[in-house]
């Protein structure tokens, strides 16, 4: 009897704890934030259809609404940290905008987004960037089949004669230190190459694309990991230092700056941008002269560069990590977006999404929204559109 009660007892302080009271849990409070978009003053169409697309950073709940007649929509979420874009597309042009790490803890909240004019590109795009190198069958990193592919996107031969490739200076995964020249839309560059001619030496059919490597062989057979062959690649990157090879097969870009003392490279995460323009190659140096930038670095150092502005980016594709950007390189006229490789050494790219085919020739997706138009870690293709 003794061992019954005992068992009872026993049984009544394990049920008791279960069934106890837990602590109260923290209250989920919510907002309603209204977002109001800011067309530029020339915009006259409506203001309706805006697409808002929010997400809260921290546990990646996202959502999507339209503005009314007036340019607002409100939504109900809990509080947080979240990031909004809105874009609209009106003809040819998207007006897009965003705020990225607002705060919203307030029963209510506006959020107000300026909106930019963002013209698409009716000659090249950036087709794909591989930037992540990849691993020898010794395990050594290796990155020298780096290359930028420029895709012919309109329907008529181009000639790549002056058509130049840059990367920013400022890193998508820190603080920036040419902030002040993205406020005026400009871009700072830390390599600048310009593919020579005299204007109509290197022609470009619709639907076909021009490569810019990093070193024009055959990664194939220098690495049987490599996912690349650059022994066909238009042109390469040289820097005249001990570091780097000249490919003679291969002609090479004209250099104009960079700000690497020994070899020009393009980060194995991606963590920048990269952007292209075209100008004649006998202007070139004049244009550069007349758009001068310079900055303190974190040490103290003085640093000079060129200021491009965006007025004259042809196109633009922005990377960072896949959880997204610290800061962004470029104006959101240039990219609202970002788009990533998971890793470096993997042997993938960056690859503009196919749209559509016209009249047998294929047509990339350009929204100038990385986010939108590229796939992330994707298996490089030089040459052949993916569909």
């Amino acid at each position: 009897m003794k061992q019954l009660i005992k068992k009872t007892a026993l049984l009544s302080i394990i049920f008791a704890t279960m069934f106890a009271c837990k602590p109260d849990e923290p209250e989920v409070l919510f907002s309603d934030v209204t977002i109001e978009v800011e067309f530029p003053e020339d915009y006259t169409d409506s203001k309706s259809d805006v697409v808002i697309q929010w997400e809260n950073i921290t546990n990646k709940t996202s959502g999507e609404v339209k503005t009314d007649n007036d340019g607002k929509a409100t939504v109900k979420v809990e509080y947080g940290n979240y990031n909004f874009y809105a874009s609209k597309k009106a003809d040819a042009v998207f007006y897009q905008g965003r705020m990225d790490n607002c705060a919203v803890s307030l029963e209510t909240l506006l959020v107000e987004i300026k909106l930019s004019a963002s013209y698409v590109s009716t000659t090249w795009v950036i087709k794909e960037v591989y930037f992540s190198g990849c691993k020898t069958p010794a395990d050594k990193n290796y990155f020298k089949d780096q290359y930028i592919e420029i895709y012919n996107n309109s329907n008529e031969t181009l000639y790549a004669d002056g058509l130049i490739f840059c990367k920013s200076y400022d890193n998508t995964m820190t603080d920036n230190n040419w902030d002040q020249y993205k406020e005026k839309s400009e871009v700072v560059p830390s390599f600048i190459f310009q593919v020579p001619g005299s204007g109509k030496e290197h022609a470009v059919e619709p639907g076909k694309s021009i490569i810019l490597a990093d070193q024009g062989i055959n990664h194939k057979q220098d690495n049987a990991n490599s996912p690349v062959d650059m022994s066909k690649a238009d042109f390469e990157w040289y820097d005249d230092h001990k570091l780097d090879v000249d490919v003679p097969e291969v002609p090479n870009l004209i250099k104009h700056y960079s700000s690497s003392l020994s070899i020009s490279m393009l980060h194995t995460r991606g963590y920048e941008g990269y952007y292209i323009l075209q100008i004649p190659v006998a202007e070139t140096q004049a244009f550069l002269d007349t758009h001068p930038a310079t900055t303190t670095m974190p040490n103290g150092k003085s640093v000079t560069s060129y200021a491009i502005p965006a007025k004259y980016i042809i196109d633009a594709v922005q990377c960072a990590a896949p959880e997204g950007y610290t800061s962004t390189v470029f104006p959101t006229m240039l990219d609202a977006g970002y788009t990533y490789c998971d890793a470096a050494w993997t042997g993938k790219c960056v690859q503009r999404k196919f749209e559509k085919d016209e009249n047998g020739r294929a047509i990339l997706q350009d929204t100038n929204n990385s986010t939108n138009d590229f796939m992330p870690n994707a298996s490089p293709s030089p040459r052949v559109v993916v569909k």
